[in-house]
């Protein structure tokens, strides 16, 4: 099967108290030399819809449909030629859920004319987006950057209530560190730079708690 330069996932999230978790994915076999996780996803194919490819391989590697309203988070470099585009979406999986992946042929150990059978994701786990941003790809971390930036550009603050007045703070603490993370890099060719946007406050007696 042929395949294009791009490839695409699903970053599954879902909300906690004061955060949000998202579902990492760890790759078998001699694909992951150095252990670490990433966004579930990869390649698609020659023809194949981006978007649709995106859901088809979170399908293939989770086991999970993704169904739901998606957030694009754009895309990033993969290699020096590969592009990585990724969506969001909310939703919640349990490990009594169960987790099934497709397989792949390869030889190894290598040169040793043996072929062996490995699943493409060896298990998938939710992790608080700072223990991800620890354990994921390092040039997958700006997707945890953006989905961030983004659902919690959305909280509606009412200034009035003090609760509110502390959410507002650490909110611009946050936009600020965004801001610092990449805002101001140059954008590289054939690739999509990240925008980093304050979100204006609500007014005074709208959207308390």
């Amino acid at each position: 099967m042929p395949y294009t330069k791009n490839r695409a996932g699903i970053l599954l999230y879902r909300n906690t108290d004061n955060d949000l978790e998202v579902l990492l994915a760890l790759p078998a076999g001699p694909k992951n030399k150095d252990n670490k996780w990433e966004i579930p996803k990869g390649k698609i194919e020659v023809g194949e819809d981006i978007f649709e490819g995106a859901k088809r391989e979170f399908k293939e590697e989770t086991g999970i449909i993704p169904e739901g309203e998606f957030i694009p988070l754009g895309s990033a470099p993969h290699n020096k030629t590969d592009t990585t585009h990724i969506w969001a979406l909310r939703g919640d999986w349990k490990p009594e859920d169960g987790h099934t992946s497709i397989t792949y042929v390869r030889e190894f150990p290598p040169n040793s004319g043996k072929m062996r059978e490995f699943p493409e994701v060896e298990k998938i786990d939710f992790f608080l987006t700072d223990d991800a941003k620890s354990k994921i790809l390092p040039k997958q971390r700006v997707f945890l950057e953006r989905l961030r930036d983004k659902i919690f550009s959305l909280i509606v603050i009412n200034e009035d209530e003090p609760y509110q007045h502390s959410v507002k703070k650490k909110h611009r603490k946050m936009k600020m560190r965004l801001i610092g993370l990449g805002g101001n890099k140059k954008k590289e060719k054939g690739h999509e730079k990240p925008s980093y946007k304050r979100s204006k406050s609500a007014p005074p007696g709208a959207g308390g708690t």
